[in-house]
């Protein structure tokens, strides 16, 4: 065997000075309040967003409403009138006038009663 000697070789040590020309790694040195406030107005603009989408679908639920409401009460009313416009006509029909009249006692008029107004 040979004889050797054993040496442990220390890494050597650094001074830690701090370097007044280098720029701070730190926290600190990010401009937080540009990103807390870019961060507030992108959150604010999305809250916005949010809002006015909630907002316009509310408002178009409460418009189709409506317009289904109107729908129905036009269709109800597209139907009295057909009603009605059948009941008139079977009003004024001459059968149903010549018959209220006898019913009521009168008569058919005499020509000379008869007016035209074209003729004056």
């Amino acid at each position: 065997m040979t004889t050797r000697s054993a040496t442990i070789r220390m890494p050597s040590r650094r001074q830690y000075v701090r370097s007044r020309n280098r720029k701070r790694e730190s926290f600190s040195n990010l401009n937080l309040t540009t990103y807390s406030i870019k961060g507030f107005l992108a959150s604010f603009i999305l809250i916005v967003f949010i809002g006015l989408s909630i907002f316009t679908t509310y408002q178009i639920n409460i418009v189709a409403k409506d317009i289904e409401l109107l729908e129905e009460q036009y269709i109800a009313l597209q139907l009295e009138n057909k009603e009605l416009n059948k009941e008139l006509t079977k009003l004024t029909s001459n059968d149903h006038l010549k018959k209220l009249g006898k019913k009521l006692g009168l008569k058919e008029p005499a020509k000379y009663q008869l007016v035209n107004l074209s003729d004056r």
